[in-house]
């Protein structure tokens, strides 16, 4: 009798996955956001001044990363209600091109020779989802979990839909990831980019030596710089691509 042969398993995407506001861009992307979406008469002032208090707060160190991501969420949802989505998403369009800070040097590299390797490039961010697809069809990025508010007949609602800043949510982002794939190495700036750094075979911390959970790390760990970054991950790369 012969033996049947059992199916493979598909075989697993690899990609790299990476927190969006001081990472890849410079800077929080929902503030000068806020302001290209009022110049065009999709928010609310009053949201505006809301969003840059809290961020006063936390400079100040008055509020933390994970109330300052719950709170600017839902200020948003608040400024941006009834103003219509086609409107926003066209905005975005312009607001890519024209009005935003943009993405550091070395993440518009770093995003190219991922795409010339094969790699897939996730963003798991706090950042307002349509402004990150904007992105998305300048640059080589795969898939885009940002925030998201919700919608009704065609126009914005006063309510979050999805808040992928926060810890929990990008802990869920990653589990959905690694569902299909294989995390190379994942990018964050601070301890709420732990769920990213700690499910990736490399996690990499950029810039200052923030608090960061120890236990439960199943990657290798690393601190760099924006100098040092790019460098790093290419010698990631050849170690385990033999590129």
């Amino acid at each position: 009798m012969k033996s049947k042969t059992l199916p493979s398993e598909p075989k697993r995407s690899r990609v790299a996955v990476f927190d969006w506001d001081d990472t890849l861009h410079k800077g929080f992307t929902i503030l000068p956001w806020c302001d290209f979406l009022y110049s065009r008469g999709l928010f609310e002032r009053r949201s505006i001044r809301e969003i840059k208090r809290l961020f006063t707060a936390y400079h100040h160190g008055t509020i933390g990363y994970a109330e300052l991501c719950a709170a600017t969420a839902l200020t948003y949802a608040e400024g941006i209600a009834g103003s219509e989505v086609e409107q926003a998403v066209a905005t975005a369009s312009h607001f890519v091109q024209n009005g935003d800070t943009g993405l550091h040097r070395f993440a518009v590299r770093i995003l190219r020779l991922l795409q010339k390797l094969g790699i897939g490039s996730v963003v798991v961010s706090g950042a307002p989802l349509e402004v990150l697809q904007e992105y998305a069809k300048k640059y080589p990025v795969s898939r885009m979990f940002g925030l998201e508010i919700s919608r009704s007949d065609g126009l914005f609602a006063a309510k979050v839909r999805a808040n992928y800043g926060l810890r929990r949510k990008k802990a869920a982002a990653m589990r959905e990831i690694l569902g299909t794939s294989k995390v190379l190495f994942a990018v964050g700036n601070s301890a709420e980019d732990f769920p990213l750094l700690r499910s990736a075979e490399v996690g990499i911390l950029l810039g200052k030596r923030t608090s960061m959970p120890s236990r439960n790390l199943r990657s290798d760990f690393a601190y760099c710089t924006a100098s040092s970054i790019e460098q790093f991950i290419r010698a990631v790369l050849q170690r385990r691509l033999e590129v």
